[in-house]
This record gives C-alpha cells, sequence and structure tokens, in this order.
C-alpha cells in the first residue's frame, strides 16, 4: 500500500496520534497538549468529537472528558508521517468508530502495526459499523505485518501471532 499523501512534522515537536475518539484512548490529550506543548493528530472524522468531547464514552466510565483541539486532521484513507528519518503510515480503518486508523511502520526487516481495538467493541452506540470494521480488519490483516501493538491487548508476534490473531476477531463479527 503506497500512502497518498505526504507531511513533514518538525523533528523537534511532540505528537500524539489519537487512533480513535474513545475516552481511554484521548482522556489525556489536553494534558499533553498543555505540559508538552503535543500536536494533536487524529482523522477527521473523529475529530469533532475530540475536540467538543462528544460520543466518547466517557459517560460509560463516568469520568470527565477534557476536549482538546486537534492540529492534524488527517482526510481520505491514507497519509504518511515523517518524523526525522523515520516514516509512520497511517490507513484510515472505520468500524470500531467513523474515524478510526491504524499505523505501521517499516524497519530494516519488519512492519509493525499500530492496530487499536481490534477485539472491539463493535457497539452502535459507540459510533461502530460491522460491515466497515470487517473491511477494515481486513484490510489490516492484508499489510502481512510481522508484530502487531494492540492497545489493550500487549504485542503479538511472529506475523502468524498477528494474522491469528485478527483473523479470531474478523471470524467474530
Amino acid at each position: 500500500m503506497i500512502p497518498e499523501s505526504v507531511s513533514v512534522l518538525s523533528s523537534s515537536s511532540t505528537t500524539v496520534i489519537a487512533t480513535h475518539s474513545h475516552f481511554d484512548h484521548i482522556g489525556s490529550l489536553h494534558f499533553f497538549r498543555e505540559k508538552y506543548h503535543a500536536q494533536i493528530v487524529a482523522h477527521e472524522l473523529d475529530a469533532e468529537s475530540i475536540e467538543q468531547g462528544t460520543n466518547t464514552a466517557a459517560e460509560v466510565y463516568n469520568v470527565k472528558y477534557i476536549p482538546c483541539p486537534v492540529d492534524m486532521k488527517i482526510k481520505g484513507e491514507t497519509k504518511t508521517l515523517h518524523f526525522g528519518n523515520d516514516k509512520l503510515n497511517i490507513i484510515h480503518t472505520p468500524g470500531h468508530t467513523e474515524g478510526s486508523i491504524a499505523l505501521y511502520m517499516d524497519t530494516d526487516d519488519k512492519r509493525v502495526l499500530f492496530g487499536q481495538d481490534i477485539h472491539g467493541p463493535y457497539l452502535p452506540e459507540w459510533g461502530a459499523d460491522v460491515i466497515k470494521a470487517r473491511k477494515s480488519l481486513q484490510k489490516m490483516i492484508n499489510l502481512k505485518a510481522d508484530i502487531l501493538c494492540e492497545g489493550h491487548f500487549g504485542i503479538y508476534q511472529p506475523a502468524n501471532e498477528v494474522q491469528d490473531f485478527i483473523n479470531k476477531y474478523l471470524k467474530k463479527l
């Protein structure tokens, strides 16, 4: 997959990429922005929730969410961000939320995938769409990652374990 567009961020800046707009993934964005002057990056389809505090599922956790501006709104299906000599590829993976994203980077000999909430839940009241989720999980399988970093369930490797993990949840849909 070749990303359609490229953005270059200053190597001296701090950047936090929000994979989706649920509270357990964005609850501290305001802190990172204020304390470290971090640039906040998210897909445009989840940016409004992050900026206005709507549809974050914070009420489920009975916590207050402090809205946070999004500095870079990812548009479309793919984007590449450059951090010095490193490239981080972003792919739009709707399903868990409309603006969910996954990220991957290629090292000298491995592809590392950062795929958040592959397990779901896929609840319509939290912005989920099962049909889109199926396509997005397949998109992640097609990346043929050697290592998967999944925010709630840890790190999986080698490639066959990555494929098995994603396939398990794809079959549940």
